[in-house]
């Protein structure tokens, strides 16, 4: 497929309208370089967020992908032009967060890595809250697990699709993105750039269900030790 090296697509698994309408708005208001193009790609329906990401990164030809909740709102008016300036450092780098850990721990969830490098806005309880950990002052940091919030590209990777539901599909894809050769990064910032709902409550029982499954799959390649720069 021929990549268009000017345009980043938004690819969003959508299941309740209003957030997605919010979601598009302030996707909607980002300031867009000249000669860029902007698709948002929401998909509804999917079984799981591996599924709907492998539908939306193959509907689109745009170098540039940004998956994110449907929670998640860019707040960053230059967002677009910021982060293809930080792709654009090293074509090492594969992937963007906004929050995860420069070592993963071997249970597979983000936020039991050491150290935590994060910054974005946080809105609980309908107060937003910035949250920071060990903030990056350099161009970037390099780590090896990113939260799923919001994932960026500027290459393509399938998701694995054996990663059913909801949860693990950020783990699983920094650990492809890793083995593929790519760095992953969470870059400064000097406004946050996105803002992330913690609305509802999780199903803990669940989750650790799904957590089995994942370590099922890929516990012989934890802990990963990717390079630190």
């Amino acid at each position: 497929m021929y990549i268009n090296e000017n345009a980043i697509a938004f690819i969003l698994c959508v299941n309740n309208e209003n957030l997605y309408q919010t979601c598009k708005y302030h996707i909607s208001r980002l300031a867009v370089p000249h000669g860029f193009t902007v698709e948002i790609i929401p998909i509804y329906g999917s079984y799981s967020m591996t599924s709907g990401y492998n539908q939306g990164m193959r509907r689109s030809n745009a170098k540039y992908k940004v998956y994110i909740h449907q929670d998640t709102y860019i707040i960053h008016p230059f967002f677009i032009y910021e982060c293809v300036a930080t792709f654009q450092l090293s074509s090492k780098i594969g992937m963007i967060g906004i929050m995860g850990c420069k070592r993963q721990a071997p249970t597979g969830s983000w936020w039991e890595g050491k150290p935590l490098v994060r910054k974005y806005m946080a809105m609980i309880d309908q107060v937003p809250s910035l949250q920071i950990s060990n903030e990056v002052h350099t161009s970037y940091e390099v780590v090896e697990s990113i939260d799923g919030a919001f994932m960026a590209t500027q290459v393509d990777v399938d998701w694995d699709e054996a990663i059913g539901d909801y949860h693990f599909y950020d783990a699983s894809q920094s650990i492809r993105f890793l083995h593929a050769g790519h760095q992953i990064i969470i870059p400064r910032q000097t406004n946050p750039w996105v803002l992330h709902l913690h609305p509802h409550e999780v199903d803990w029982a669940h989750y650790y269900r799904c957590r089995e499954a994942f370590l099922t799959r890929y516990r012989a390649l934890l802990p990963l030790h990717a390079p630190i720069e």
